[in-house]
């Protein structure tokens, strides 16, 4: 069954979650930019945000996606398929 957001979560729910989600796609553009500009100018990339196995864990929004499919609501919906 097929559920829409605002099933799941509340309006104001759903603004907190938009703005975060605003705030981790721009950390992540910013992440994908200093892997750009690496890549580009020939520079090493050391910082384990870029090197380890567990990236994610430093990405902010890795850290969102990873809370937002940890809260029970989401796990059981159709939302992230």
């Amino acid at each position: 069954m097929q559920h829409s957001l605002l099933e799941v979560v509340g309006s104001d729910e759903l603004e907190r979650l938009s703005s975060e989600l605003k705030i981790a796609i721009s950390s992540h553009m910013d992440w994908v930019h200093q892997i750009t500009a690496a890549l580009l100018l020939g520079q090493p990339l050391e910082s384990r945000e870029f090197l380890s196995e567990d990236a994610h864990k430093f990405c902010k929004f890795g850290l969102w996606l990873e809370e937002l499919l940890s809260v029970e609501e989401f796990r059981h919906t159709d939302l992230y398929k």
